[in-house]
């Protein structure tokens, strides 16, 4: 089960600006966010045995970054998340977004 405590640890390691669902005042250009999406329990015997998170991870650049998407890649197979993966521009930004979902 991937954790909020896990999850921010790891994209710290990005160097990027990291913040849980917003960032109060922006910073500039490349930062990540992520929030949890929701969550599944697993149980039996009126009893919750485990606790599924959803999890969104999202890259905001100036421009297409590969080599910052690898890395975020890489830190995901890292902590076992499967995760599907969207992206596409902001006009009204001026930004890229690429967006990782996935549960754990």
């Amino acid at each position: 089960m991937i954790t909020y405590g896990d999850l921010f640890d790891a994209l710290i390691l990005t160097g990027l600006p990291v913040a849980y669902h917003h960032f109060t005042k922006s910073p500039s250009l490349p930062y990540l966010v992520f929030l949890r999406d929701g969550a599944d329990s697993v149980g039996a015997d009126d009893k919750n045995f485990v606790k599924l998170n959803s999890w969104i991870v999202e890259l905001y650049t100036e421009q297409k970054d590969i080599e910052r998407e690898t890395r975020i890649e890489a830190i995901l197979d890292a902590l076992g998340a499967v995760y599907t993966t969207t992206e596409g521009y902001l006009d009204t930004e001026k930004m890229y977004l690429v967006r990782y979902e996935f549960g754990g």
